[in-house]
């Protein structure tokens, strides 16, 4: 170990540390009244080598670029003593504190080659401080500055502007030609309403293919010259509170800290994260020695961890200098680390080589520890070309025990597995729904009518509720028959008096809770509403925690969603959502009868699960393709349109071409839906339960007029 070496400053703070430069600042220095100094401390050589920079001030957020450049954010705090004006009462007085942005070409520098002051506007300071405690408030207000922390992407500075999320600061704010701009092309954050805690988080990844990439929000985006493009398309849940550097892997890659403190890698155009060490609990990560990562665990043990290697090194106690009063642990591009104590007022580094570090011997990962895939659905899922994926196109009239597939321009019904009545319409069928004994029709139009659950016939002077236009995204239904249309600019309400329409932004999906008494509509980009359909009232909730696409209903206050990570729970009194169950979310999700299960559908299938304890309780899925008619080699595509539950013990699955399943849940019985006169004869394997099964559609006893309802 190297010998100690004190940072020459009263009790300094670290502000940055990147390569081997380390630059730490004190409030305490500077004899023309502006208090504040900071130093440069380079590890290359020990001891190192300092650089005090000429200009005093206090230095509380540093970064540095990929060619040695230093971005540093501070104040020059001005003393009475030297100016008189201070003492002035009033608004007249000019504040205590001038903050400043330097830039200093390198770590050797002493004076910067640019200074100037911050280019962020001062915040609404109501709005920004209204969520805060009366003690929050006084405090934050007594600090006027503007940027709350300071970057490089490439050679182009990066600020987070303070209080982001409020009024129009949604953006960070770049140095291009000469100029500080507020950059437009970056998603903008939005703070969660009454949230006093939340922050927009930023972070910068120097890729080893010589790319930077900045994590803003969750969003991974690069520069391409002109504006930041999305190039990791899962959003990542790296709060601003975790304590990590994130560390690139091999070329397209980076690791970071998760909200629940794991350690999880990303990739360039991969959907799915992946989570390393399942189940350690991590406190800060940061690079270590050859490849490795520096981890100390919340239960106090310092460990390197080697990806390519799947190993794990405990640093023992005797390798450190004595844990108490340790300050921080950073490995350095000097190929030492770097350990802070501080000692009865003093900051003390130690350097540990890092020849005793990969001397250490390694252990492998037990494989239940070693990876797990987070399956994340990326947000452009959430549309199935201009149309809603979630959207509803296999329904249920319960009273009647009716099941409806939708077919291109059609609605066919069925009572059990025999049909019952078939509708045709001019245009193909967006979604359906039923209640109050009709079922509501929402065609590629925009049109939405009503037709009668028993007959199949239109409902006189229900035959064009509304017509909102080719941007119709999806439905909803009550059991009372209120209904509710998503396009892309709104929600319109029908059933009550006149159609009422509501701004929405692209909206995703929605739910009524039973009758209709609230409608939870959730949209792209993190949107989230309640309506109230008696009022016409719509009442903004939080941003999401991630993109939903699929809601349902269960009980009282609580609904179930899809997010991009798996099922979610939200509280509707409390306005609160969990992750209930993580996995890999499919595009819809239907309520069963009585509430106490739901079935989640993809393209290729569908499971049903008890809510309460979570568990599942049935799945069917099927091929791509059905069986090749006799003499052929290729059958036709086979896609899964939804599923509705018939009741508790029936899951209707519907299938391309009017097809479908009826599946008893909890068994590996399955019963195929006759077919409509006209039909193409299909046949089918499928996978019930874990049994394979072969449907052969046949031909049912049927007797429907030629007319609009058959």
């Amino acid at each position: 170990m190297q010998p100690p070496f004190a940072v020459p400053l009263s009790l300094p703070d670290l502000a940055a540390f990147s390569g081997a430069e380390l630059i730490f600042s004190s409030s305490y220095g500077g004899s023309d009244g502006a208090t504040g100094t900071s130093v440069v401390v380079d590890v290359q050589t020990w001891p190192p080598q300092v650089v005090t920079h000429a200009l005093t001030g206090r230095v509380f957020h540093a970064a540095r670029s990929r060619r040695g450049r230093w971005l540093v954010h501070g104040y020059r705090d001005r003393d009475p003593r030297f100016d008189p004006d201070l003492e002035s009462p009033g608004d007249s007085a000019p504040p205590r504190h001038t903050y400043f942005l330097r830039i200093y070409e390198s770590g050797a520098d002493t004076l910067p080659s640019l200074e100037c002051p911050e280019p962020v506007p001062p915040p609404n300071w109501d709005e920004a401080l209204r969520p805060l405690d009366e003690v929050t408030r006084s405090s934050e207000r007594a600090h006027a500055y503007n940027v709350d922390d300071v970057a490089y992407v490439g050679e182009m500075p990066v600020l987070l502007p303070r209080f982001s999320g409020i009024d129009e600061r949604h953006h960070p704010y770049v140095l291009r030609d000469g100029a500080w701009v507020e950059e437009r092309s970056v998603p903008p954050y939005r703070r969660p309403d009454e949230s006093g805690s939340e922050r927009c988080s930023m972070r910068v990844i120097q890729l080893g293919d010589g790319c930077d990439v900045l994590l803003w929000d969750g969003h991974g985006l690069e520069w391409d010259g002109r504006r930041f493009v999305t190039t990791f398309e899962p959003r990542m849940r790296a709060p601003w509170w975790q304590r990590f550097t994130p560390v690139p892997v091999d070329q397209d890659g980076f690791f970071f800290l998760d909200e629940r403190s794991a350690l999880v890698e990303a990739r360039r155009g991969k959907a799915d994260l992946v989570q390393h060490l399942a189940g350690m609990s991590i406190q800060t990560m940061g690079p270590g020695p050859q490849g490795t990562l520096l981890l100390e665990l919340t239960s106090g043990g310092i460990m390197l961890y080697d990806p390519a290697d799947d190993a794990l090194v405990k640093v023992p106690a005797r390798c450190l200098p004595p844990r108490k009063g340790t300050s921080f642990l950073r490995w350095s591009d000097a190929g030492i680390l770097v350990v802070a104590r501080e000692l009865r007022g003093s900051l003390v580094l130690f350097g540990v080589p890092g020849e005793e570090l990969t001397a250490l011997p390694r252990k492998r990962v037990s494989a239940k520890a070693r990876r797990q895939t987070i399956h994340v659905r990326p947000a452009c899922a959430a549309l199935s070309g201009t149309r809603s994926a979630s959207r509803a196109r296999v329904s249920a009239e319960l009273t009647e025990g009716i099941s409806l597939i939708a077919d291109d321009c059609a609605v066919l019904a069925h009572a059990q597995d025999a049909p019952r009545w078939r509708w045709s319409g001019d245009a193909e069928v967006v979604a359906l729904g039923t209640g109050d004994g009709r079922v509501a029709v929402l065609d590629g139009r925009g049109t939405l009518c009503e037709l009668d659950g028993q007959t199949g016939k239109l409902v006189p002077g229900r035959e064009s509720l509304v017509t909102v236009g080719p941007s119709a995204r999806s439905l909803a239904a009550s059991s009372s028959g209120l209904w509710a249309v998503l396009e892309e600019g709104g929600v319109w309400l029908v059933g009550l008096q006149e159609p009422t329409r509501l701004p929405f932004e692209a909206p995703l999906a929605a739910a009524f809770d039973g009758v209709g008494r609230r409608l939870l509509v959730t949209g792209q980009r993190g949107r989230a509403a309640l309506v109230f359909p008696a009022t016409g009232v719509m009442e903004a909730l939080p941003p999401l925690p991630e993109e939903v696409h699929a809601v349902a209903w269960l009980d009282g206050d609580r609904w179930l969603a899809l997010g991009q990570r798996g099922v979610l729970d939200f509280d509707a009194a409390t306005h609160a959502w969990r992750l209930l169950h993580p996995c890999q979310a499919g595009d819809g999700l239907v309520r069963s009868p009585d509430g106490t299960c739901v079935a989640m559908v993809s393209s290729k299938g569908s499971e049903v699960f008890q809510v309460e304890p979570w568990k599942s309780l049935s799945s069917v899925t099927y091929p791509d393709t059905f069986q090749p008619p006799p003499g052929g080699t290729v059958g036709t595509r086979l896609r899964v349109h939804g599923a509705a539950f018939l009741d508790e013990a029936q899951l209707v699955v519907g299938l391309t071409g009017g097809n479908g399943n009826l599946v008893r849940i909890g068994t590996s019985a399955a019963q195929c839906l006759d077919r409509f006169p006209g039909m193409p004869c299909e046949r089918w394997l499928f996978v019930c339960a874990g049994s394979i099964l072969i449907a052969n559609a046949v031909p049912g006893a049927w007797t429907g007029d030629d007319g609009q309802a058959e």
